[in-house]
């Protein structure tokens, strides 16, 4: 039987630098699962199998990717079910399917952005995680949601290039929620839509353009998590943290589907209650 990793092997800081075992946080169980996956060397083989592609036209790409995966994803599939069945650890499992679809759908994404070269001029592409899976929480049937995020609108070049490789994930049979936005239009659909907000609370870099995403990200906690935490009534004489901010968020998601008219504070932030506190729609 696998040994589970010791707590002295999973100290962590939180955001106040107090050290504290991991297993005491709320579940993370993609950072738990990491030293096992770690272990399995996975995430090589699938950078080894996708760079040993080779073909002669653009357009055998796709094929031969998905020739390549299949047995890839079967692997880490067979991977993680051993590894649950050792000891029934269920944190382990959804964690490491979420490092597994990491491993091979960046492994996907260099190849294609590699075989495909886009115009000096194309717009930059990164590729995030969101909802869940950004969460780093996958379950076996679970929808896999990725944003294919550019700095402007994507042209022809970078478009053929997120196709692709959506057309492979999708033939391996996997479910694929996707959205392909600039970082104007996801700001502003984020803004708007209180389902592509929350989704955007978890956001996880996997891929390509990292500053863009953490451009994006800084934007997302700047411009609306902190404009939606004021709208929902809530003011912060010593300021509240992002992590407290992004509490707030969920919580009005969860108002707004019960149809409940107050925002109970959060257990861990110091607030007070505004004179007229929103009610309904929140407006970010």
């Amino acid at each position: 039987m696998t040994a589970r990793p010791e707590p002295s092997d999973l100290v962590t800081k939180d955001q106040n630098d107090v050290e504290k075992p991991q297993w005491l946080q709320v579940l993370k169980p993609y950072r738990y699962a990491t030293p096992w996956f770690q272990q399995t060397g996975f995430a090589k083989r699938c950078q080894d199998a996708m760079k040993a592609v080779k073909v002669d036209q653009p357009k055998d790409l796709q094929n031969a990717l998905l020739m390549a995966a299949k047995p890839l994803l079967a692997e880490g599939r067979d991977l993680i079910k051993t590894r649950f069945l050792d000891d029934n650890d269920g944190a382990i499992y959804i964690g490491g399917y979420a490092l597994i679809m990491d491993a091979l759908i960046t492994a996907i994404f260099h190849k294609v952005t590699t075989e495909m070269p886009v115009d000096q001029n194309s717009p930059t592409l990164a590729l995030v995680a969101t909802g869940g899976y950004g969460r780093g929480e996958l379950a076996p049937q679970s929808d896999i949601d990725l944003l294919f995020l550019t700095n402007v609108q994507a042209d022809k070049p970078v478009t053929s290039q997120i196709e692709t490789m959506l057309y492979v994930l999708w033939d391996l049979g996997l479910t694929v929620g996707h959205a392909a936005r600039s970082l104007r239009q996801q700001l502003k659909f984020a803004k708007d839509d209180i389902t592509i907000r929350t989704a955007m609370l978890e956001a996880r870099f996997l891929a390509g353009d990292d500053a863009l995403t953490e451009d994006l990200l800084k934007r997302f906690d700047q411009d609306i998590v902190t404009g939606t935490a004021v709208a929902g009534g809530l003011h912060r004489p010593l300021g509240l943290r992002p992590s407290h901010r992004r509490a707030t968020v969920r919580r009005q998601a969860a108002r707004l589907r019960s149809g409940t008219k107050t925002l109970p504070p959060p257990p861990h932030a110091r607030i007070t209650r505004s004179p007229a506190p929103a009610r309904g729609v929140v407006h970010a």
